[in-house]
C-alpha cells in the first residue's frame, strides 16, 4: 500500500486568494485518496493586512486556519502545519515543514527578513526550506545554496509554472524536489505531493521523509 501527501494547499480566510474552506478542502482530498495535508496557507503583509492587534493575535488567526482543519479531519487524516512565506518586498515564495505555532511567534520579524536569514534560521531549527513554483511569471532566482530544494511540479491550472525550467534548475544544482497542487479553490485539486510506502503522520516523520528522499513525486503532469 502507498500513502499520499499533499505539500502545497490553501485554505479561506487565511489565505485571502483561496476560496475553498476546511470543509471543503478535507472533502476534495479524502474523495482523492489522501492520508495527509499539509496545510501551507500564505504567511506575507497582505494575510494580515485587515487583522489587528499584536503578532500573538496574528499568529492565532493564522494558525487557526490548521487548527479548524486538524479538528474536522479527525482521525480520518492526517493534517500538518506547513507555511508559504512571502518576504516583504519580495515576489517569491517559500514552503517551510515542520513549524509550529510557537515557531512563529518566536520569530516576528518572520515576513520582514531577507531569504539569507530565512534560510538560517531554517537551517538552525532543523526545518526545509524549498521555494515555490520558483519559474512561474514574476518569480526571481536565489542563489541554490539558501534551499534545500524546489518545488518542480505546481500543478496550479491557473498559471504557468515552468515545471521543465524548475527541474533541470534542481538537478543542475542537486536541489531536492518536490511537487504540490497549490490547491485554493474546488477546481484546483491536480493530484499531486509525495507518495510514501508508511503513512506520514507528524512533523518529524514528513522532515525524515524529505531530508533523506524516500519518497516518490506524485504528479499530475505525468498521467
Amino acid at each position: 500500500m502507498q500513502f499520499k501527501t499533499e505539500l502545497h494547499c490553501h485554505t479561506s480566510p487565511v489565505s485571502r486568494c483561496a476560496h475553498s474552506d476546511a470543509a471543503k478542502l478535507l472533502s476534495e482530498y479524502k474523495a482523492a485518496g489522501y492520508t495527509t495535508v499539509v496545510l501551507t496557507n500564505h504567511m506575507s503583509m497582505a494575510t494580515f493586512e485587515n487583522i489587528s492587534g499584536s503578532w500573538k493575535d496574528k499568529v492565532r488567526y493564522y494558525v487557526n486556519g490548521y487548527k479548524q482543519l486538524k479538528q474536522l479531519a479527525g482521525t480520518e487524516m492526517n493534517i500538518l502545519l506547513g507555511t508559504e512565506i512571502n518576504l516583504e518586498g519580495s515576489t517569491n515564495d517559500y514552503l517551510v515543514y515542520g513549524v509550529d505555532e510557537k515557531f512563529f511567534l518566536d520569530n516576528p520579524q518572520l515576513i520582514q527578513m531577507n531569504l539569507h536569514s530565512l534560510s538560517e534560521l531554517c537551517r538552525s531549527k532543523g526545518l526545509p526550506l524549498y521555494q515555490a513554483h520558483p519559474f512561474r511569471k514574476f518569480m526571481a532566482i536565489v542563489r541554490p545554496e539558501y534551499l534545500d530544494g524546489i518545488e518542480v511540479n505546481n500543478g496550479n491550472i491557473r498559471h504557468d509554472s515552468s515545471n521543465p525550467i524548475a527541474e533541470l534548475w534542481s538537478d543542475r544544482y542537486n536541489l531536492k524536489k518536490i511537487s504540490g497542487s497549490d490547491y485554493h479553490d474546488p477546481a484546483d485539486l491536480t493530484v499531486n505531493g509525495l507518495v510514501t510506502d508508511i503513512p506520514i503522520k507528524t512533523n518529524d516523520e514528513l522532515i525524515s521523509v524529505l531530508k533523506k528522499d524516500n519518497y516518490k513525486l506524485l504528479r499530475s503532469d505525468l498521467k
